[in-house]
């Protein structure tokens, strides 16, 4: 397939080029989007941010700072999930 915005180039080559996942671009295709529509999706898509990167300890990620101090970062999301601040759950961690 070709997106018609890129002079012929396959979209396979357009999404590595713009960094847009090609996945995403084949989904919308099946799911019944223009090659337009899919493509202008993988794009909005891409800018995604680490999910992991929106509790911090200080100034470190808390994945960081768990892997520093030998915590399992899934047992303190999983508390922090269930309604513990995150300095709660790696006090319950800790232990």
């Amino acid at each position: 397939m070709f997106y018609k915005r890129t002079d012929g180039v396959s979209i396979g080559e357009w999404a590595k080029k713009h960094k847009a996942n090609y996945w995403t671009i084949y989904q919308g295709i099946q799911r019944g989007l223009s090659i337009d529509d899919a493509c202008a999706n993988a794009l909005k898509r891409k800018g995604r941010k680490d999910s992991s990167a929106k509790y911090f300890v200080g100034k470190l990620t808390l994945r960081y700072y768990c892997i520093q101090n030998n915590i399992n970062y899934k047992t303190v999301t999983r508390l922090i999930r269930n309604g513990l601040t995150i300095q709660q759950a790696l006090a319950r961690s800790q232990k």
